[in-house]
C-alpha cells in the first residue's frame, strides 16, 4: 500500500503543473485525446464542492460512525469513476441511486466506518492539492475544519468530547452557536440520550477544537497570502473537480437591433462559465479566479456565492485548460463541447447561416434539458421563428 501511495503522490506532482501559468494554453484551442482519469487532486476538488463529512453516535455504546458522502445529480458517471479509484486503495463505498434528476434526491457515494473512513482521510491529507511556499492546504473552504473535526472523532475521545466535536461541525469557529436543523439532534437531545446533565458536554473538546481553529484559520491566512503574492499554486486537477462539481457551462443568445457593421438584424452568441459555492467557500472561488486569472465579480446570493465568466479571453484559457486536464463528468462535458462548439463555428462565420444556426439551436436546447445550466430558455420553435426573421 505504501508503494501505491508513493505512485499517487509521483503522478499528481507529474500531472498537475503550476496553474500560475495557465494562460500558456489558450491558443492550444483543441478538443482533448487525454483520457479522462480520477486522481486525488481531482476528487478533493469535487469534495470541495459536492462532498460533506458527516458523524453520528450509536444510541446504546456511543461508538462514532463517520461517513463521507459525494452526491451528483447530472454527472452520475462521476461517482462509478470515483468508487473503482477508491476500491484501487482497498476504500470501501456504496452509491445510492437518487429519485429524481430534477427536483429530487441526487447519487450519492458513501464512504462509512471509521476504518474505511480513516484510510479515506489520510491519503486525502497526503494529497493536498493547493501549495504556498511548500504550505500545503487541503480544501480551500470550511471543509477542511469538518475534515479536521472528523479525522478527530475517528480517535479515543470521551462521550461528552464526542457530542461537542460533532455539535461544532458545519461552523468556521468553535464561538458560532450550534446548529439547528431539522433531522439532526440537538446537543440537548444526545445528551439526555446518554443521560448527561443539561450542557455537560460544553466546551468538553474546548482544547481540540481549538487546535483546529488555529489550523483552519492558518491555512486561510496562507491561502489569501498566497493569492495576494502569487505564491500559491493549485493543482490543475482540483480545478477540474470543482467545476465537475458545482461548475457549469452553458451558452446564450440575444437578439439584438441592427449596429451599424451589420446590414441585418444581428443575434449575440456568448460562451459562459459558472461556478457556485455555499457561503463558507468563497476563498474557493478566490483561488479558481487566481488560477485562471479570472477578474470577476462574485454574486452574494446570501446563502450562496457565484462567478460568471463571460469573457472569450478567460473562456477560452479555461476551456484550453481541459486539454491537459479533461472533464469526467460526461454532462459537463457535453456542456464544454457546446460552448467549443460555439467558438468554432463562430470563427469559421457560420453563425449567420439559417441552417446552421437552426442545427446548433436544438443542440443547445437538448442539452438544456438535460442538464438545465443558465437562463430559462422560450420554446425552440418560438426562437427558430425569430432566428429566420433576423436572419431570412
Amino acid at each position: 500500500m505504501n508503494k501505491k501511495n508513493e505512485k499517487s503522490n509521483t503522478e499528481e506532482q507529474g500531472q498537475d503543473r503550476d496553474s500560475r501559468s495557465i494562460k500558456k494554453y489558450m491558443n492550444n484551442f483543441n478538443l482533448t485525446n487525454i483520457k479522462p482519469q480520477v486522481t486525488w487532486h481531482y476528487l478533493i476538488g469535487l469534495i470541495e464542492t459536492d462532498g460533506s463529512f458527516h458523524c453520528t453516535l450509536t444510541p446504546n455504546s456511543a461508538n462514532v460512525k463517520p461517513m463521507v458522502k459525494i452526491s451528483q445529480k447530472t454527472n452520475t458517471n462521476v461517482l462509478a469513476l470515483v468508487q473503482a479509484f477508491l476500491t484501487s486503495y482497498g476504500i470501501n463505498s456504496t452509491v445510492d441511486p437518487g429519485e429524481s434528476k430534477k427536483g429530487g434526491r441526487a447519487d450519492a457515494l458513501r464512504i462509512q466506518g471509521k476504518h474505511q473512513v480513516g484510510r479515506l482521510l489520510n491519503l486525502l491529507e497526503q494529497n493536498a492539492p493547493l501549495d504556498i511556499n511548500g504550505k500545503k492546504a487541503l480544501f480551500a473552504s470550511a471543509k477542511l475544519r469538518d475534515f479536521l473535526i472528523l479525522k478527530e472523532l475517528c480517535n479515543n475521545l470521551t462521550l461528552v468530547e464526542k457530542i461537542d466535536l460533532l455539535k461544532s461541525m458545519r461552523k468556521t469557529s468553535k464561538v458560532e452557536p450550534d446548529i439547528s436543523s431539522s433531522g439532526i439532534k440537538t446537543r440537548r437531545e444526545h445528551e439526555e440520550g446518554f443521560r448527561l446533565a443539561p450542557n455537560a458536554s460544553e466546551n468538553a473538546a474546548a482544547s481540540i477544537l481549538d487546535k483546529i481553529d488555529a489550523t483552519y484559520t492558518q491555512t486561510v491566512a496562507n491561502l489569501e497570502e498566497g493569492i495576494a503574492n502569487s505564491t500559491l499554486v493549485v493543482a490543475g486537477n482540483y480545478l477540474v473537480g470543482l467545476i465537475d462539481g458545482d461548475g457549469g457551462y452553458y451558452v446564450t443568445y440575444q437578439f439584438q437591433e441592427p449596429v451599424p457593421r451589420y446590414n441585418k438584424l444581428h443575434i449575440a452568441w456568448q460562451g459562459n462559465l459558472t461556478l457556485t459555492m455555499e457561503t463558507n467557500a468563497l476563498l474557493t472561488l478566490k483561488v479558481f479566479m487566481y488560477a485562471y486569472g479570472i477578474s470577476t465579480s462574485i454574486i452574494d446570493n446570501k446563502t450562496w456565492y457565484q462567478i460568471k465568466v463571460r469573457k472569450q479571453e478567460s473562456m477560452r484559457a479555461i476551456m484550453s485548460h481541459h486539454d491537459q486536464y479533461p472533464l469526467i463528468g460526461d454532462s459537463k462535458q457535453t456542456e464544454l463541447n457546446l460552448v467549443k462548439k460555439l467558438y468554432n463555428l463562430k470563427e469559421q462565420g457560420l453563425m449567420r447561416d439559417y441552417s446552421t444556426v437552426e442545427a446548433y439551436l436544438k443542440e443547445v436546447h437538448q442539452v438544456s434539458e438535460i442538464s438545465p445550466k443558465g437562463p430559462r430558455r422560450r420554446p425552440l420553435e418560438e426562437v427558430l421563428k425569430k432566428v429566420k426573421i433576423w436572419l431570412g
